[in-house]
C-alpha cells in the first residue's frame, strides 16, 4: 500500500489545490487523507471496505458511471462534482498500480469563476449517452436553473414535464426526424409554456429556459441537445398526447439529457459579418 500512497503524494505535492483524496481498491475505500475524513465526518475505519458512493452518499449499490475505475474505463478521468462547501471541484481519477484506483478531489480555484463566456462556449448538443441515469439531486438543479430564466413581467409563464419513462421516451424518439437519440437518453425535460398566463412572451420565456437548462447541462458534467417543438403540430400534438399535457399547454422544447458518451471541444461561432453597429 505504501507504494501507491507515495505515488498518491507525489501527485499532489506541488498542488495546494488539492484538499480532499481518497484511495481505493476495487472500488472499496482503503484510504482517506485527514481532510477527507473531516469533510465527510467519518474515519477511515468506519467508511473502509464499502464502496466509495455506499459510503458517502448512502446508495447501496455503487453507481457505475461515477466510479474512479468506470471513469478510466470509459477514458474520462476528470469530471466536474457538486459543489463542496460552495465551490466547485473536479474529481481526478488515477490508476495506482494493479487493482488500485486513487482519486483526488480538486479545488478548481480561479476556475471556479471562469472569466469571461467559457461556460457558454463550452455547451454543445451531446446525442450519445451511457447507460446511467440522471440522478434526482441533478434533474432538482436544472429545473431550477430552467426556472432561473428571465420571464416578460416576471410571469414565469412555463411548465416542465420530466421524462424517465422508458416506454415514454422512446415513443418521443419516433416523434421527431432528428429524436432517435432519446433511446438512450435516461431523461427528457419538456419546456411548456402557458398562454393562460402570458399570451405575449410564454414561447420566449419557454426558450429562455431552455437555454438555461442547456447550459446547467454542460456545467454539472452531464450531455444534452435541444429539440424543438412550437410551432409544429406534427411534433406538439404527439408531445401532448404522449405526456397527457393539456390542450391549453404548448410543449415550446425538449431538452435529451443523460451522461455523456462523446466529448466535443468548446467552440465559438463568432461571425463579424452578422454584426452590425449603431444601424443595420
Amino acid at each position: 500500500m505504501n507504494e501507491h500512497l507515495e505515488k498518491l503524494a507525489q501527485a499532489v505535492a506541488d498542488s495546494d489545490a488539492v484538499d480532499i483524496m481518497v484511495l481505493t481498491r476495487d472500488m472499496e475505500v482503503v484510504w482517506l487523507s485527514p481532510h477527507m475524513e473531516k469533510v465527510v465526518g467519518m474515519t477511515l475505519a468506519e467508511v473502509g471496505g464499502r464502496t466509495c458512493h455506499e459510503a458517502f452518499a448512502g446508495d447501496a449499490a455503487p453507481h457505475p458511471g461515477c466510479t474512479a475505475r468506470k471513469a478510466l474505463e470509459l477514458g474520462r478521468p476528470v469530471r466536474q462534482i457538486e459543489s463542496l462547501n460552495g465551490v466547485p471541484h473536479l474529481v481526478v481519477a488515477l490508476p495506482l498500480g494493479e487493482r488500485h484506483v486513487g482519486e483526488l478531489v480538486v479545488r478548481l480555484g480561479d476556475l471556479a469563476q471562469p472569466t469571461g463566456v467559457a461556460p457558454i462556449l463550452a455547451r454543445r448538443s451531446i446525442r450519445k449517452y451511457t447507460c446511467d441515469p440522471v440522478s434526482e439531486k441533478h434533474v432538482r438543479m436544472l429545473l431550477e436553473a430552467g426556472m432561473a430564466a428571465p420571464s416578460g413581467k416576471n410571469l414565469r409563464p412555463w411548465h416542465f414535464v420530466v421524462v424517465t419513462d422508458r416506454g415514454k421516451l422512446d415513443r418521443l424518439a419516433e416523434t421527431g426526424t432528428f429524436w432517435r437519440m432519446l433511446h438512450e437518453a435516461p431523461l427528457a425535460i419538456v419546456i411548456c409554456g402557458d398562454p393562460g398566463i402570458s399570451d405575449r412572451y410564454y414561447d420566449q420565456d419557454a426558450a429562455a429556459a431552455t437555454e438555461n437548462i442547456l447550459l446547467a447541462v454542460s456545467m454539472l458534467g452531464l450531455g444534452g441537445v435541444w429539440l424543438g417543438c412550437h410551432p409544429n403540430p406534427e411534433r406538439m400534438d404527439p408531445v401532448r398526447e404522449i405526456l397527457g399535457i393539456p390542450e391549453a399547454i404548448v410543449p415550446v422544447a425538449m431538452v435529451s439529457v443523460g451522461h455523456p458518451a462523446e466529448e466535443k471541444e468548446p467552440r465559438t461561432q463568432y461571425e463579424e459579418g452578422r454584426v452590425h453597429k449603431d444601424r443595420w
